[in-house]
């Protein structure tokens, strides 16, 4: 790497750094978990240079994750997915581990994490949307490490995988959510 590029990635990281601030104290001031997915889910793809982005939380049965998905104007549907082997986010849940996954269609990609791991090819097939790359982070207590939930963000737009800058920013990220969650179950517990 010569000179120029290198001055170009330490630019591109501090206005990432820069971003990132900006984003994480916007996820501190919002008051529901609903405000985080709707209202800053494109900030967030944005920042990470994703196309997609997911957010689950650990279900009340502590065996499955949960995300809110937005439909039609104000209204949310929960998905459901089972935190176990087979899946990437219920891998990385299960594992408690962070994936930067370069291509999830890659069978010994994700044999190297685990023999059971494969991905879930039905969304893509059923929406004609094409998963590549993938990041996935846990969302885990700061006080007890507790898995609350799981960070999603897919396909990179530079069509390779995510910076090593890019995983320690998301762990950052998850770890700002992760105080947002706690400090939402602290608040509905108190009304």
């Amino acid at each position: 790497m010569n000179d120029v590029e290198n001055r170009g990635n330490i630019t591109r990281r501090i206005e990432f750094t820069k971003n990132l601030n900006h984003v994480i104290s916007r996820i501190q001031a919002a008051n529901n978990v609903d405000e985080i997915m709707s209202g800053m889910s494109q900030d967030i793809c944005t920042l990470f240079n994703a196309d997609r982005l997911t957010i689950y939380r650990l279900g009340e049965d502590k065996v499955s994750l949960i995300s809110r998905v937005k439909i039609g104007l104000d209204g949310f549907k929960d998905l459901k997915l089972p935190i176990a082997e087979q899946s990437i986010a219920g891998y990385a849940a299960l594992n408690k581990k962070l994936l930067n996954i370069n291509d999830v269609y890659d069978e010994q990609e994700l044999k190297q994490h685990s023999p059971q791991l494969s991905f879930l090819r039905g969304v893509d097939r059923r929406t004609g949307y094409h998963t590549k790359q993938m990041l996935v982070a846990p969302i885990l207590s700061s006080t007890n490490g507790e898995l609350i939930g799981i960070i999603q963000l897919i396909n990179n737009k530079d069509d390779m995988p995510f910076f090593i800058w890019i995983e320690e920013g998301v762990q950052d990220l998850s770890q700002a959510i992760a105080l947002a969650f706690r400090r939402f179950k602290q608040n509905r517990f108190k009304e």
